[in-house]
């Protein structure tokens, strides 16, 4: 009975680490390409920039008049096996406030994620290029710095990857436009996590492990 109990055990543990192997032969993390644009005019970050690779989402006032800052992240999806089983865009608070010091404060509201067919380039255009799919609406109560935040993707990187597109665009605004009293929120480590569907040679070769366990499991039996 004691043999019996500890192949089952030995079976299911390793059938569970086939498992855990092939999932993790099949997860991509891409780091994002991230920049913050000015009302589609300048750039408040990017690559060229003091303070690069940086969300920024809210208002700013400067010499009298008010700006729009939204940020941006691109993410490489050329190379990726369509379809994706699953894809995350995951990424931290960095600030609760802007990038300078008159928009150093938070502001209260929500923060809409839009989903936009990227080029992995920072361009001013993506202020206002179309997005295809809003894929959150993330309310500020309650962010704290330091915070990671994930939202699904999965969608839309099949959608940008069935157009042939060499890379997905996330794109974080205030929601409603505007009206934030000039205060912002800043992100950063923006990475999309992604999982193939598993192909059926990687299905086929677990179904042959397991099953090579259960006769090892049942031979060990008929000889005690």
């Amino acid at each position: 009975m004691q043999l019996c109990i500890g192949m089952k055990k030995l079976i299911l543990n390793l059938f569970a680490i086939c498992l855990i192997a092939a999932s993790c032969s099949a997860f991509v993390r891409i780091d994002g390409l991230t920049f913050t644009v000015a009302d589609a005019a300048y750039f408040h970050s990017s690559s060229t920039t003091p303070l690069p690779n940086l969300a920024e989402v809210g208002e700013m006032y400067y010499g009298g008049a008010e700006e729009q800052a939204r940020g941006m992240s691109e993410f490489d999806i050329t190379g990726l096996t369509l379809p994706a089983a699953k894809a995350y865009v995951q990424f931290e608070v960095v600030n609760d406030g802007g990038l300078f010091f008159t928009n150093d404060f938070s502001f209260d509201g929500n923060i809409a994620a839009e989903m936009y067919r990227g080029n992995n380039t920072e361009d001013l255009t993506d202020f206002w290029i179309p997005s295809f799919v809003q894929v959150a609406d993330i309310s500020t109560t309650g962010l704290m710095v330091g915070q990671t935040l994930m939202v699904e993707v999965t969608e839309a990187l099949n959608y940008a990857m069935s157009k042939g597109d060499s890379a997905l665009g996330i794109r974080l605004q205030a929601d409603p436009l505007y009206y934030v009293n000039g205060g912002a929120w800043t992100f950063g480590d923006f990475e999309m996590l992604y999982t193939a569907v598993p192909e059926a040679r990687t299905t086929g070769a677990l179904a042959l492990v397991g099953l090579g366990v259960m006769l090892f499991a049942l031979r060990r039996r008929r000889l005690a």
